[in-house]
């Protein structure tokens, strides 16, 4: 009858009218669900891989420039509560954050020192990028067996103790508790710095830094130092040095209170990058042949103010080559050197002789004389900005390294 009538009338009869209303809500509840659980659980998975990235990145730096410098009690080359809570401080969603992995998966590689760290098991330079729980194929020129490096796994670390990611609306669809626990990988090598970036346009010898640090075996303890109070951003003038840490190196001499009649002893004066550069800067690299130029830097001693009381990142030279301005000095390596004091630099600015401390006896000795031209201070072990300088594979760490993103 319902047929009949529908085709008397070419209506439909009144219990069948809103059905189609009813299936096409119905599909796309369904549909919406289906599209939820595609944007919101896959958002939030791409959300969490990357605060996982973030604090992986964050804690890998923060390790290899803690192996980097010379071990204390203060500063392990291992998984320390403070990094933990640097990975911990990059998830930004209330009920989620982020845990290292201290097993394996997170190692170390080519390093001497004391660490509790396990050697990293994979080659870097042939990693499976496709499993994103591994860190990326190594990106650097340099080898990796050359250079020290680390890797650092963080995964999800719930608040309710878990570490599986849940998917919200996936449960919905599934009528059942689903989710994954989600991985990342970071890598960052360090070394010694292959080059010294912008710096002050003098180099000095090998054998003053040989002596001043034991070859490497003790270095000042590195600023901020302790100020008298009331004295400001720098120390006065009174404040007393560590003297058995002091290095005094001469200008234009063959000789140093240190390296006394030694080929590669005291400082000289450098060509700068550019004769109308304003800084006076010079960017030496290790390998370099330097650019000697005593005359010609006489306007260029106006910039030690600007350095005074600063970690300056000196180039040290082995040998040297040709005499006046025609010399050359061989550079093998990158030295922090705190600048603390000079004396009569004949164009320094704004007076030929200025320190930060009170400058100790015996600093200029042998073949001083008091118009003996000098600078004055220490070697500390530093740690250059990230990526502002290349490593130097292989080469001797003379206290600049560098940290860099390794994959």
């Amino acid at each position: 009858m319902r047929r009949l009538t529908r085709l008397l009338t070419g209506r439909r009869a009144s219990g069948e009218r809103g059905a189609i209303a009813v299936l096409t809500a119905t599909l796309v509840m369904f549909v919406a669900i289906g599209m939820l659980a595609l944007t919101v659980d896959i958002g939030n998975i791409t959300y969490n891989r990357a605060e996982l990235q973030n604090g992986a990145d964050a804690t890998s730096l923060a390790l290899a420039a803690a192996c980097a410098k010379p071990s204390s009690p203060g500063q392990p080359c291992s998984v320390t509560d403070s990094l933990r809570q640097l990975a911990a401080q990059n998830a930004n969603v209330t009920d989620q954050s982020m845990s290292i992995l201290g097993d394996n998966r997170t190692c170390i590689a080519n390093y001497t020192g004391t660490t509790s760290l396990p050697p990293c098991p994979n080659n870097p330079a042939t990693a499976d990028a496709a499993a994103l729980s591994n860190c990326q194929p190594w990106p650097l020129t340099v080898a990796p067996s050359k250079v020290s490096y680390v890797e650092v796994t963080t995964q999800t670390a719930m608040k309710n103790g878990g570490t599986i990611l849940p998917y919200y609306f996936g449960q919905l669809l599934a009528g059942s508790s689903q989710g994954s626990t989600q991985r990342t990988c970071s890598r960052a090598a360090w070394g010694p710095a292959g080059s010294t970036g912008p710096t002050l346009p003098i180099t000095m010898g090998a054998c003053d830094w040989n002596n001043a640090t034991s070859s490497g075996a003790k270095y000042a303890t590195a600023p901020p130092y302790t100020v008298a109070a009331g004295s400001g951003s720098a120390p006065p003038p009174e404040v007393t040095t560590p003297t058995n840490l002091v290095t005094g190196i001469f200008a234009h001499a063959t000789s140093s209170n240190l390296c006394a009649n030694q080929p590669n002893g005291g400082f000289s004066w450098l060509q700068p990058d550019s004769t109308t550069n304003p800084n006076c800067n010079v960017t030496i690299g290790t390998g370099d042949m330097a650019q000697s130029n005593p005359g010609g830097s006489v306007p260029c001693q106006g910039v030690l103010s600007k350095y005074l009381g600063t970690v300056a990142n000196v180039p040290v030279f082995d040998y040297t080559t040709g005499t006046g301005n025609g010399a050359q000095y061989h550079i093998i390596g990158v030295a922090a050197f705190y600048l603390a004091g000079y004396d009569n630099v004949p164009s320094a600015q704004p007076k030929k002789t200025s320190s930060v401390y009170n400058e100790p006896t015996g600093v200029c000795t042998g073949s001083c004389t008091p118009s003996t031209t000098y600078v004055w201070g220490w070697f500390v072990s530093s740690l250059l900005p990230v990526n502002s300088a290349t490593i130097n594979p292989g080469g001797q760490s003379l206290g600049a390294n560098v940290v860099v993103p390794a994959g």
